[in-house]
This record gives structure tokens, sequence and C-alpha cells, in this order.
């Protein structure tokens, strides 16, 4: 059969339409291809230097990172924020991606090492349920802590520490809740709801400085202590001139100290002519001077000779 010149042109025109139909879905084709196969990114936390284990992190410590999303964990940690200030539950190395669970909030749980504020040390003293309040203090109160001993012939109170920070008592280290009785009806738990739950009090670990270890621990070896509770509306400190003595509570005036040089000179007295034996001499006059007698001139007696318990003076011849 044979075509003629329009025919020839509408066949040509077809066969063009659909190769260009075809060109169209072959390249949409691949462009989606391409766009479903670029991978998508996420951001994760990494550390940036090696980090010890117990270690609270700080920010230099991380840095955040874009990753394939296909290939970060789903517990990754994505934002900075969210381990800055934590604690690392093991050694970290650099450019480790943190997800969940490398890290833990600080606190008790973690040792009290992470409670301790800067600057300050942990001290234990022991105690009982008088010099530990009752058992009314808890972790997070501030008490002052006063010395009792003996001095000399008297027994002296002295407060050594104020406002000092209780970081634990025996071994709570956090404040106990509130309505854990099992006592029955409204009443026992309104009373839960107000006291706390106390228990028999043995020590006490408080926050102070290495000056203030210094003075407890001597405090502790050389008497007793007392916790006294503060207000935590009262953080100011008052100004004790002096300790108290037994001495002041009963009124009395305490005896007088035997000064020890006069006591030993009380009992080995100077011979009467010290000054013979290189003492000081006597005294001189604060009287009136008055003229030295005169001298009386020796009288030659003569020789004196002995002869065994026989004695003879022999008088020179003029």
């Amino acid at each position: 059969m044979r075509l003629n010149r329009k025919q020839a042109f509408g066949i040509a025109g077809i066969i063009a339409i659909i190769a260009a139909v075809l060109v169209y879905v072959v390249i949409t084709s691949q462009n989606r291809t391409t766009t479903t196969q670029a991978p998508q990114k996420t951001s994760v936390v990494v550390a940036s230097t090696n980090i010890p284990a117990y270690t609270r992190i700080t920010p230099g410590m991380v840095e955040v990172k874009e990753v394939a999303i296909n290939t970060a964990p789903s517990n990754a940690i994505t934002q900075s924020a969210q381990v800055v200030g934590q604690i690392a539950q093991y050694a970290i190395t650099s450019g480790q991606l943190l997800v969940r669970g490398d890290v833990v909030e600080a606190g008790p749980s973690q040792g009290l090492t992470f409670v301790i504020p800067k600057g300050r040390r942990a001290v234990t003293v022991a105690l009982d349920a008088i010099s530990g309040v009752g058992g009314f203090v808890q972790p997070g109160d501030r008490v002052d802590v006063l010395a009792t001993f003996e001095s000399d012939e008297m027994t002296v109170t002295k407060m050594i520490m104020q406002n000092t920070e209780v970081l634990a008592m025996n071994t709570q280290t956090g404040r106990p809740k509130a309505g854990n009785s099992e006592a029955s009806g409204d009443s026992g738990a309104a009373r839960d709801a107000e006291s706390p739950v106390t228990e028999a009090v043995k020590n006490a670990t408080l926050a102070v400085t290495p000056d203030e270890a210094q003075r407890i621990i001597l405090a502790a070896y050389k008497g007793s202590l007392h916790m006294v509770l503060r207000s935590r509306e009262d953080p100011n400190g008052v100004h004790l001139m002096i300790a108290t003595t037994d001495w002041q509570l009963m009124g009395i005036e305490p005896p007088c100290p035997v000064d020890e040089t006069e006591e030993e000179q009380g009992m080995y007295p100077p011979p009467v002519n010290a000054w013979q034996m290189g003492y000081a001499g006597p005294p001189a006059p604060t009287g009136p001077a008055t003229a030295a007698p005169a001298a009386t001139p020796a009288v030659d007696e003569g020789i004196v000779i002995l002869r065994g318990s026989a004695r003879e003076v022999v008088t020179p011849t003029q």
C-alpha cells in the first residue's frame, strides 16, 4: 500500500509525539529515582574528645554533626543540651556517637561526689538522737555545729561552724517523701503529710571547707559535737565573741590559775646570801645617804701556831 505525502507526514507526527512522550517518561523516572535515593540527614551528638568515665560533660567535650538518617541509631542524642552537665557512665572515645544510656543525670545515685558543692569537702560526724536534733535534720538542710570539750578545770562549748549544708543523714541523701505510712484513716495520712519520716540518727555528712574539716575533726576527737538546725528563712550568721563555760552558767568565778614560776620559787627558795653565789646583790637602801663607818685599824695579834690540838700565839717583838 502506497502512502501519499499527507499520510506519511501524519504517521511521522504520531511517531514523534510517541517518542517525545517516551523521552519525558524516561527523564522523569530518572529524576524521581535520583530524588528518592538522596540520603536524608539528621543531627547527632558526638564526642569531640576522650571523656573519662564518671566525668561531668562540659560544652567543649561534645559537638553536633549531620549524618545519614539511616545510619543514626533510634536512641541517638540529637541536641548537645541533652548531655551537657550529665555524667558519663563509662569512658567515651573521641568521635563516638552518644546515645541515651551513655550519660545520666548527676545526683546522689551516682555517688556523693557529684553532690558536693565546688570548693567544699564531705566530712561525716557521729551523732545520736540528741546531738542530731532528734532525727529532724534532712539532707539539704543547714545547721550550726557546736563543740563541747574539757579545758583545764572548765567545760567549754563553742560554735565552730555556721550555716553548714547537710549532704546526708546516715545513708540517706535525699529528703523523704511524705505519706508513706500505712496508718489507716484520713488523720494518719494528714500526719504523714505534715511530718517527715525519721529514723535513728547515727551520723551526718556535712559540706565543709578544708579549714572547717580540720576544726570539726579535731573537735570530734577532743570532745563531742551537737548540730543546731537552722531555719531556711534565716541564712545570716551571728558573731559570738567568747565560748560558754560551766563557770559562767553557775555564775561563779573560775579558780585563779597557779603561776608555775611562783610555785617553783616557793618550792626552792633562794639562799639567804644569794648574791654571794652569783645572784643579784641586796637592794640598795632608799633612805637618805649616810656616811660609811670609819674603818677600824687592824690589830696585830701575832702569829698563831697550832701544835696538834694546842694553840700558841707568838707576839713579835717590837
